[in-house]
């Protein structure tokens, strides 16, 4: 099989899982992986992209099609906030502090599938993210008004059922906030995110293979 069939069976064999849960949906991480890829996907009519970073993100918008969804996937510094609201990126799936926060809430243009909290149940200090009770605290203080859901990474190394714990407590915290999204599930673990309720997968090399160093 080449390239392109092992792309198209990868990203085949995904969608057709994502017919059992109508309200998922996949975006295809382009992080570090060559053109050429993506535009397998493109002529497949795929438009949900991700990335991790701002200014790959911004040279990959310059250089394909308008109709794409660009998805910032990466950790949300407060200084790229204003950028990734003015660029038309569709949605920020890493606000993760408060000053990331508060430089949201200041914005007048918003992207427009929205903007998503990081949660870190597990309060791992390495990843970004905001624990369960500060969540509740600032939906309580009405800072939350530009957030359309939530978004976490779990921690390495977890069996398939503490997978299933854990985006299982995502899930009950995203219906106790009464959110729409919830953004989980990676190349490894992207079946067990969509069992216990994720309505956006973030799979790369799953589909595309490895990616650049």
């Amino acid at each position: 099989m080449d390239e392109k069939d092992q792309i198209l069976s990868n990203y085949q064999g995904v969608q057709e899982h994502l017919k059992d849960f109508p309200e998922a949906k996949l975006v295809a991480v382009s992080k570090r992986q060559e053109a050429h890829k993506l535009q397998i996907l493109l002529d497949a009519g795929h438009v949900d992209f991700g990335e991790n970073y701002l200014q790959a993100l911004l040279e990959r918008k310059a250089e394909f099609p308008a109709n794409i969804r660009w998805h910032f996937i990466g950790q949300v510094q407060s200084r790229k906030v204003k950028t990734l609201c003015e660029e038309g990126i569709h949605m920020v799936h890493g606000i993760g502090s408060e000053s990331s926060l508060k430089k949201l809430n200041q914005q007048n243009n918003m992207p427009e599938g929205g903007a998503l909290l990081q949660i870190n149940l597990a309060g791992e200090e390495q990843k970004g993210g905001v624990s369960r009770e500060q969540a509740l605290e600032w939906q309580e203080k009405g800072l939350l008004q530009h957030i359309k859901g939530l978004m976490c990474i779990p921690p390495a190394g977890l069996s398939e059922s503490e997978l299933a714990s854990h985006f299982r407590n995502m899930r009950l915290l995203k219906e106790e906030m009464g959110l729409l999204e919830l953004s989980m599930g990676m190349s490894g673990d992207w079946a067990i995110a969509l069992s216990e309720g994720a309505t956006l997968i973030r799979v790369g090399t799953g589909i595309f293979g490895h990616r650049l160093s």
